[in-house]
């Protein structure tokens, strides 16, 4: 495994680690969710493990707005995609085949944009976020979100550590309309909801599934399967259930 910092234009800092393939020719890119700042998050650690089984090579990175060299927090969605395009670009120029996504939360929304605009072998979605206007009312409240009208920006809370975000990632998440535009992804799409979610449903992806044949749209059943995916038992589950997926993709 290894770990490096490149720098983005405008001499902007960005961490990742990664381990490319020997064998299979294909890696994955691995996006997380929006408050991350590190490279332990639960369910990217277990689809390594299930990837490392196939050979299959990977690569994790910390959002520019979430790296500490870096005097920025506000991560946009705008942001979010143009640093995962960055990342497939890096990759391209350094591996020539194919390359699949992953992305959690935020970064299955993110994923999924990059699906419309660059060829991808596999897509695997968890708790992806479609419409990021509602998914911030139901999470803040209207009264947080009229002051963050009013005054622009706001303070977004993870494990006790404010964000500043400005107003502007509503107003972009508001002309995103990226359920619609989902089902022109033009490869495979393996998307997971976790039937414990406190705001998403499996609604979007099932509707995906039927919309279109490249999405396959699955629930993680139980009571721990919740938004962050951190509970052993419903690792277990998504454990279980991207074997053969990543089997398929390996074969593929």
């Amino acid at each position: 495994m290894h770990h490096d910092r490149l720098w983005l234009p405008g001499h902007i800092a960005l961490d990742l680690q990664y381990d490319l393939p020997r064998a299979s020719g294909i890696t994955f890119i691995l996006s997380s969710g929006y408050g991350n700042d590190q490279f332990h998050e639960a369910a990217q650690l277990v689809l390594i493990d299930v990837l490392k089984q196939h050979d299959i090579g990977w690569v994790q990175y910390v959002y520019p707005e979430r790296c500490p060299a870096n005097a920025f927090t506000d991560l946009y969605i705008s942001t979010g995609v143009s640093t995962l395009m960055w990342m497939y670009d890096w990759l391209r120029r350094r591996e020539s085949g194919k390359i699949c996504l992953f992305g959690y939360s935020f970064g299955g929304n993110i994923s999924i944009e990059i699906a419309l605009v660059r060829q991808l072998h596999a897509l695997i979605l968890l708790n992806p976020v479609f419409e990021y206007g509602e998914y911030r009312r139901q999470q803040l409240g209207m009264a947080a979100i009229k002051e963050w009208r009013r005054t622009k920006v706001i303070d977004l809370f993870y494990d006790g550590q404010p964000y500043p975000l400005g107003y502007r990632f509503l107003q972009e998440a508001e002309r995103q309309d990226l359920e619609k535009r989902a089902a022109s992804v033009n490869c495979e799409v393996h998307a997971f909801q976790a039937e414990n979610d406190a705001i998403l449903t499996p609604r979007a992806i099932s509707g995906l599934a039927q919309a279109s044949t490249l999405w396959e749209a699955h629930v993680v059943p139980g009571e721990n399967a919740d938004h962050n995916f951190e509970h052993t038992e419903a690792l277990d589950r998504l454990r279980a259930s991207l074997g053969p997926i990543v089997s398929s993709i390996a074969e593929g």
